[in-house]
């Protein structure tokens, strides 16, 4: 634990919080209050070596009850993507699914 007036060492696994915020918009729940995984990397720490994009891959584990399940016991959810248009232009090509039971949101760069 960090001493009185140390900064924490925080690792965050959302995408940045103006994305987080959007979600609400496209359907998920309570997005900025419920835990976030990205796909590449749980799938990483499973030991499965993906290509991208990841979210083809995940779909495809999902769709033949290959992908496992959410921390929670509950169903892996499939990836929808999704295109964000930033302030300066760019665009931001991202996938979400949301756990159905514990309300995790698992997601992954385009």
């Amino acid at each position: 634990m960090p001493a009185r007036g140390e900064p924490l060492d925080l690792n965050c696994d959302a995408p940045p919080y103006r994305v987080v915020q959007a979600c609400r918009a496209i359907g998920l729940k309570s997005p900025e209050d419920v835990r976030w995984l990205e796909a590449g990397g749980l799938l990483a720490r499973r030991g499965e070596r993906v290509g991208s994009p990841v979210y083809h891959y995940w779909n495809e584990r999902r769709a033949f009850n290959a992908a496992g399940s959410c921390s929670c016991g509950g169903e892996l959810p499939f990836l929808e993507g999704y295109l964000f248009v930033l302030s300066s232009g760019a665009e931001l090509l991202i996938a979400f699914g949301q756990c159905g039971r514990c309300n995790t949101i698992y997601w992954t760069r385009g």
